[in-house]
């Protein structure tokens, strides 16, 4: 693993969100989880990480 520059919990939980919302094997859950909280997988996809 090559390091490129830091980043914020936010933009870590955004990659794996992303990742996992891609799987297969997570997709349903994830998405059942983020409808309870009002939201729409498409949040990931909307969300974009700050540049630095």
């Amino acid at each position: 693993m090559k390091k490129i520059r830091d980043s914020s919990e936010a933009e870590m939980i955004l990659s794996f969100l992303k990742g996992e919302i891609a799987s297969p094997r997570f997709h349903e859950k994830l998405c059942g989880i983020l409808k309870q909280m009002g939201l729409e997988s498409s949040i990931t996809r909307r969300m974009q990480r700050k540049p630095g």
